[in-house]
């Protein structure tokens, strides 16, 4: 898959993809893909095809440089923290949460967001080494990185692994029967 795709570095917090296969490009800020992403069409288009079939096949490179995005360079294109208020059609309509429990469940998600991030720094910093070294292992900025070990970016499980795997590690979650909760554990690194 690496092969059908570039990720280039534009400027800053500019990147841009390109799909060999298909000439489009899509440019977007780091970590904001979604809502800055600006799209490229391709010099030549294919000849012969329906204007319906021009769509269908745009459409189809297009949902393939996202899903490369999402599965190769999680961290580039995911969303940083979100202020309070956006989180309040979501966590209120979707769990049925009332305004005062909407801000109680975001204040705890960036509390364990700070923890896990911080702990994050101080494995990489236990590991030797430098965050720049982390963030192009990563394919991202190292200012990125840094909001991430603050605890200033949304993390989940994909991302941990992730972070993990650039410091030559892996994550698994074991359950445990004695106990209600999952625990999550480090182990293997080389």
């Amino acid at each position: 898959m690496d092969k059908q795709f570039i990720l280039t570095n534009l400027e800053g917090d500019t990147w841009q993809i390109e799909d060999k296969e298909s000439g489009y490009k899509v440019t977007f800020k780091e970590g904001r893909y979604n809502e800055t992403r600006c799209v490229i069409p391709p010099e030549h288009m294919p000849e012969g095809m329906t204007s319906y079939e021009t769509r269908k096949w745009a459409d189809k490179s297009l949902r393939a440089i996202s899903h490369y995005l999402a599965v190769e360079h999680y961290f580039l294109a995911s969303n940083e923290w979100p202020g309070v208020n956006t989180h309040k059609r979501g966590l209120k309509s979707k769990l049925g949460l009332t305004e005062e429990e909407r801000e109680e469940a975001v204040g705890y998600l960036k509390e364990v967001n700070k923890d896990l991030g911080s702990a994050m720094r101080d494995l990489r910093e236990y590991r030797g080494l430098s965050i720049e070294e982390v963030a192009e292992r990563l394919s991202i900025s190292p200012v990125k990185l840094e909001k991430i070990e603050q605890g200033r970016c949304v993390l989940n499980v994909h991302k941990l692994a992730k972070y993990l795997e650039a410091l030559g590690g892996r994550i698994a979650i074991i359950p445990e029967e004695s106990d209600d909760e999952p625990h999550v554990q480090f182990i293997e690194f080389e």
